[in-house]
């Protein structure tokens, strides 16, 4: 992974009110504000537009990427799609993402980790840790073999150092949604998990200094229509967050 190479994806405009990616050397500002039909859903005209702009703007996929809310977690697919070699997926998050397509066949934020393994080549092996249990349950039992889902707590061994609960079988594209994280500590658009971001940055930091990592992807901003009592406090908290992250992910 080049962990000098920021991208930030900007589809909601809420990046506009954040600060966090100027501390990093050129980052990368893509606006994707006038691209239709991208919103939790991702058609075919935006698919071609956005990978028209990964092209247009010289944005690797093995580098370090912020996609603005979980409604825009399907641009992993895209990302992944790109890379130049099989992976392991690990992903945190409170939801599988495996849900059928709700209409035909198009790409979507519910959907995307389903179509990387039906349709794509590059993601052979999936280790999801925080996903909600009930949601976990209701993933069709063909891709048990391909999918693990795990809990936090499954990754603090004995000597209470946090380790991966499983060993990828290939180099690792990580993606993070942020609604895994206790609504205690931030605000996002979805329903979120308990996991607690020092556990996160704990494991991550032991991910970075033990796997080779090819690329990186955050989401989970608040939603720019946020409770205006609210709306300051929660981009404040995420754009720490988010520098607090990337920190970790340069290193």
């Amino acid at each position: 992974m080049n962990r000098n190479d920021v991208t930030i994806f900007n589809f909601s405009g809420i990046y506009e009110s954040e600060d966090f990616y100027r501390k990093a050397e050129n980052p990368r500002f893509i606006s994707c504000k006038e691209i239709t039909g991208t919103n939790c859903i991702c058609d075919e005209y935006a698919q071609n537009a956005l990978l028209h702009l990964m092209e247009e703007r010289k944005c690797p996929s093995e580098g370090i990427h912020f996609i603005d809310s979980g409604n825009y977690h399907y641009l992993s697919e895209l990302l992944i799609r790109r890379l130049k070699e099989p992976v392991t997926l690990l992903l945190f998050d409170h939801h599988p993402d495996m849900q059928p397509p709700a209409f035909g066949d198009i790409l979507s934020c519910g959907s995307w980790v389903k179509n990387a393994l039906d349709k794509g080549e590059n993601v052979k092996q999936v280790i999801a840790i925080g996903v909600d249990k009930a949601l976990a349950d209701k993933v069709d039992p063909q891709y048990h073999d391909r999918v693990r889902f795990y809990q936090i707590e499954d990754c603090i061994r004995q000597d209470g150092i946090m380790r991966l609960p499983q060993e990828p079988s290939f180099p690792i594209y990580l993606s993070v949604d942020k609604d895994v994280i206790a609504e205690t500590e931030l605000c996002t658009n979805w329903d979120q998990g308990d996991m607690q971001s020092k556990e996160l940055f704990a494991l991550l930091r032991y991910m970075i200094r033990h796997y080779k990592v090819t690329g990186a992807d955050v989401c989970g901003e608040c939603a720019p229509d946020q409770d205006s009592n609210m709306r300051e406090d929660a981009i404040s908290r995420s754009s720490r967050w988010n520098e607090q992250i990337l920190s970790i992910l340069m290193k």
